[in-house]
């Protein structure tokens, strides 16, 4: 028998507010599951988890490890605004003012803000032929997090694309043993 789970939410609040709800859901656990060790918290996403997950690692001390995978890293860009079209209009101008837009953009790009010092670790995954999250976002982030002297592994797959990365033997190996890595016991 098949089971299939849709999570809630509003598409049109989906970086910031996402992060939101994953940081409410992280109280959740904490408040409910007193076997849940909340000093070593692992946090992993690809794409828009990518993303939340970098988000996180700047809003949230309980974060010790990032591990992200082809994550939009900055919203405030006319580039980026072309290449998500309606997505983009929808998450960040439709039924806002512009200083509305201007601090949507800016709450869900972690790109200007520093990740808190709590962070032990961050990976972060890249296809090099990814042209829905192009490779820029990785490189940038990873400069990002190396002038703020985190520990960062970087691992780009020049061939890969968004769609095919977990098809890869190579980076399927790399994305699990990062987070096998980090000693969660």
């Amino acid at each position: 028998q098949s089971v299939s789970f849709f999570a809630g939410g509003d598409f049109c609040d989906a970086y910031d507010g996402a992060t939101d709800d994953t940081i409410a859901l992280l109280n959740v656990v904490e408040a409910h599951t007193p076997e849940a060790n909340m000093q070593k918290v692992l946090v992993s996403g690809y794409s828009r988890g990518g993303n939340v997950a970098l988000l996180m690692a700047e809003r949230d001390s309980r974060i010790k490890v990032v591990v992200a995978g082809a994550g939009p890293v900055d919203f405030y860009r006319q580039e980026v605004a072309n290449r998500y079209g309606y997505q983009y209009t929808c998450q960040f101008i439709t039924g806002k003012t512009e200083a509305e837009s201007r601090q949507r953009m800016l709450a869900s790009s972690p790109i200007y803000f520093n990740t808190l010092p709590s962070v032990e670790k961050v990976y972060l995954f890249q296809g090099g032929a990814d042209t829905i999250v192009p490779q820029w976002n990785a490189d940038a982030m990873n400069l990002f997090l190396l002038a703020q002297q985190v520990d960062v592994s970087y691992h780009l797959y020049p061939n890969l694309r968004h769609d095919n990365v977990f098809t890869d033997e190579i980076f399927l190996r790399d994305w699990n043993n990062s987070h096998r890595e980090y000693d969660t016991d």
